[in-house]
């Protein structure tokens, strides 16, 4: 990404020559919908042979896919109240505690407004970091990132071999039916909804593994504590879709309205990239979703044994 100019270039190789230029983006971009991606072409996606293309615009080798996000449309006040608390930091790392509604990476429109932009402009780091893992833009919770090219690669290897373990809370309604266990169900796109980024549990989908306690069980909905034992898109929100009790507020999954999804990254356990000593780092439970459960306490919610 060219972050001086706010804008990533795609270079269209011979396997992607042909392409329709919707589909490639559709592809490349799944966290956008393809009505999204079709809006923005033409004023935020450009060819460098043709400054105003068409989604049926065919790709031809060679061809260099310009993606800009435009910094000077944003908010400079909704800019000035992004907070990052700093959860953890040393020569290696730094954990943030990220709230909810921020996304981590740029996109179409936020630029300046994500995560990863904000702290390379107002931390010493500045470019050196590097996102070490992802959260959906309504989930809160510990975000963590490298400092250094070698910091990353140990976090890297550090979650891809499940060294780095993390533990999330959710509220879901209807209550869970079991009080703990191992949600097991591979993933996939889902064909009947036309949002690519989309999952469900299907046959022959990727291998995917959650465990989960409930932690307070209420007549409508249930606390409860997660640990995803793979690193799947939208595991732990598909899971709880499938067992019959998604996220409350999850609009994507089925789950009772809400301003956000209630999903909550508390906690990051690894070994210390340098150190390989243990290392904890937690985040509190945030004020919605405290509100929520104070809105419970008339409703004889029960305390799950061993919480």
């Amino acid at each position: 990404m060219d972050t001086e100019r706010g804008a990533t270039v795609f270079e269209i190789g011979p396997a992607q020559a042909g392409l329709r230029l919707d589909s490639f983006l559709c592809a490349r971009i799944p966290r956008l919908s393809r009505v999204q991606i079709q809006r923005a072409i033409g004023h935020r996606v450009r060819l460098q042979r043709e400054p105003r293309p068409k989604p049926s615009t065919r790709l031809r080798a060679g061809d260099r896919v310009i993606v800009g996000f435009p910094a000077l449309h944003e908010d400079p006040e909704r800019l000035a109240r992004i907070h990052l608390p700093v959860l953890h930091e040393d020569g290696w790392l730094l954990a943030v505690d990220k709230p909810a509604g921020l996304v981590v990476h740029p996109t179409m429109g936020d630029y300046r407004a994500s995560v990863v932009i904000h702290l390379r402009e107002r931390h010493p780091a500045g470019k050196a970091l590097t996102l070490a893992h992802r959260l959906d833009r309504d989930t809160s919770g510990v975000l963590l990132l490298a400092k250094s090219p070698g910091a990353a690669r140990v976090l890297h290897q550090g979650f891809l071999a499940a060294t780095v373990r993390k533990r999330y809370l959710a509220l879901v309604s209807p209550p869970l039916r079991r009080p703990g266990g191992v949600l097991d169900g591979p993933l996939g796109p889902d064909p009947q909804e036309a949002r690519r980024c989309r999952r469900r549990v299907v046959p022959g989908g990727v291998a995917a593994r959650t465990r989960f306690r409930v932690l307070r069980q209420f007549p409508d909905c249930s606390l409860v504590e997660l640990w995803p034992l793979t690193g799947r898109q939208h595991q732990i929100r598909v899971h709880l879709q499938a067992e019959g009790s998604p996220v409350v507020g999850d609009s994507l999954y089925g789950g009772i309205p809400a301003p956000r999804h209630l999903l909550h990254a508390a906690e990051l356990q690894l070994p210390h990239p340098e150190s390989e000593q243990p290392l904890r780092i937690r985040s509190p439970l945030p004020a919605d979703m405290r509100a929520f459960l104070a809105g419970r306490t008339g409703l004889r919610g029960q305390v799950a044994a061993g919480s």
